[in-house]
């Protein structure tokens, strides 16, 4: 009742406000690393008088991804090139989608649902992870709340106009992440069947704005007998294991589950410093049994939203079958849905004529919440006092900058200092030629044209790393041969920094001998 009283507005606000608080704080403590610059790079190259990449960075595949999260990266940095500025754009993205979600629910179903719902995303370790990065999965969570909201506009209110933006949500959430294709073509399919309205204007619409981001990337695999599909189709045949984890990572999506991925060696330290945060990560076991709970209670009061239990079921079953790794940034697409589950199970419990369930309900509710607020907060303190995680977070930016600063203090005042800074986070063993991300940022054809006045530069401004990479690149997508070894290494005469060329070609002669 207090509720309804509150304008929708003010609460809309309150969401994204609590959203913010973990998001948009200590952004000195962001990652940034190779594939955040990489991104970053890519978007600036208009800025500094490159051509519009036609993908973005290189997938753990080996394909090129398509470069729709670089380009949507342009507009951001027209008002600042600070990482940190990008990355709190990203997160107050993520906030708003929290906000509009907190919409979505009240309008479908009812505002406490809504709230509840809204304050389990604010706080979601993972889904603050993944929305302080500039890192394509990064975006996956707003186009999943669109995708959540197109659903419901087409089934329960038959506005068959949404078409346009549930095909479009779904074209970008593939090209933001390609595993993101295996819940888009199941929720597609269940949706089918449930033999909605279909409108093909609508869905054409759809289908023309969702690929002309991806124009570019086509016509370059069109033109180059499409090198990266034949990459993609014998990717699944270099997997032999199948991992049962992919079927509790949508159960640990929403808490911290599987979390000493990002700490790795310091989950011991973390827990040591710390111990009853790990005390009370007890609590996050219950998620485990209230979100089936909760997708049962949606499929028995919502028959024609079935199709969305089915598909999220059947995804760890694909993932499974396909020998896909439990990577968690797979299941931020199933987070709007698994948080209604979730919801539905603490609204359930919390409406109970018990007077103990219900209160014990609000109990189990609140210190999840509180629980969440904790974790994050003891997550940066470690983060901050030493300088990163010796996991998959890596270094933070607050260390790696100063370092990479120093290399190129020589270029503060040049106008393209900040790609030489950019260029100077890529690893030179990163851009060989055997990389479809490094030709797309030097094409050797275009090098061959310019070699001598490059080789010129390389013995007169050696620190520069686009040089030496762009280097890299061409000799290393010749044919490597021993005699081309041999001219390479006479190379080191005209400049020391020939000698990392050379170190990088020896090393693909040799490993192309086994």
């Amino acid at each position: 009742m207090v509720l309804s009283k509150i304008k929708p507005l003010y609460l809309f606000l309150l969401v994204v406000f609590l959203s913010l608080i973990f998001r948009i704080t200590n952004l000195d403590l962001i990652e940034f690393k190779i594939d955040e610059a990489s991104n970053l790079l890519l978007a600036t190259r208009l800025m500094f008088g490159h051509p519009l990449p036609y993908g973005g960075i290189t997938s753990s595949v080996g394909i090129l991804n398509p470069p729709l999260f670089n380009y949507i990266l342009i507009p951001f940095t027209l008002i600042s090139l600070d990482p940190k500025v990008i990355v709190a754009i990203i997160a107050l993205i993520n906030s708003l989608a929290i906000g509009l979600f907190f919409l979505i629910i009240k309008k479908y179903y009812n505002t406490a649902l809504a709230l509840i719902a809204s304050l389990i995303l604010a706080f979601s370790p993972w889904l603050i992870i993944f929305s302080r990065k500039i890192w394509p999965p990064d975006l996956i969570f707003p186009f999943s709340v669109l995708l959540f909201f197109s659903i419901h506009k087409i089934i329960i209110e038959k506005k068959i106009v949404f078409w346009i933006t549930f095909v479009l949500s779904s074209l970008f959430l593939i090209q933001l992440d390609l595993s993101s294709a295996f819940f888009i073509l199941l929720i597609s399919a269940f949706l089918v069947i449930q033999k909605p309205q279909l409108n093909w204007k609508y869905i054409m619409i759809g289908l023309v704005l969702g690929i002309l981001p991806m124009l570019p990337y086509l016509v370059y695999e069109f033109k180059n007998s499409c090198p990266d599909c034949l990459l993609l189709l014998t990717f699944n045949k270099q997997l032999d294991i199948r991992s049962p984890e992919v079927f509790i990572r949508s159960l640990q999506i929403l808490n911290q589950g599987n979390f000493k991925f990002i700490l790795r060696n310091d989950t011991l330290t973390f827990f040591t410093n710390y111990p009853f945060v790990y005390q009370l990560k007890s609590i996050f076991y219950i998620e485990y049994l209230l979100i089936p709970i909760g997708m049962l209670l949606f499929w028995m009061k919502n028959k024609d939203l079935r199709f969305i239990v089915y598909a999220i079921l059947g995804l760890p079953i694909l993932y499974f079958i396909f020998r896909l790794g439990s990577f968690m940034h797979y299941y931020v697409i199933l987070v709007p849905f698994l948080c209604l589950f979730l919801s539905i199970s603490f609204y359930a419990l919390i409406k109970s004529k018990n007077y103990t369930l219900r209160y014990g309900s609000i109990g189990i509710l609140l210190t999840v919440i509180i629980y969440s607020i904790i974790f994050n907060f003891y997550l940066f303190v470690i983060i901050r006092k030493q300088s990163g995680l010796n996991g998959d977070y890596g270094a933070s930016f607050n260390k790696t900058l100063p370092y990479v600063e120093q290399q190129i203090v020589e270029y503060k005042n040049r106008k393209d200092y900040q790609e030489i800074l950019l260029s100077s986070y890529i690893d030179v063993s990163a851009m060989r030629g055997i990389s479809p991300f490094a030709i797309m940022i030097y094409p050797p054809k275009e090098t061959e044209k310019n070699l001598k006045a490059i080789e010129e530069r390389l013995k007169n401004d050696p620190n520069d790393p686009r040089i030496l990479q762009e280097l890299l690149v061409y000799y290393t997508s010749q044919k490597i041969t021993r005699p081309y070894v041999d001219y390479i290494k006479k190379k080191i005469t005209i400049s020391p920094a020939y000698e990392i060329i050379y170190n990088e070609v020896n090393h693909l002669y040799n490993a192309s001998q086994y």
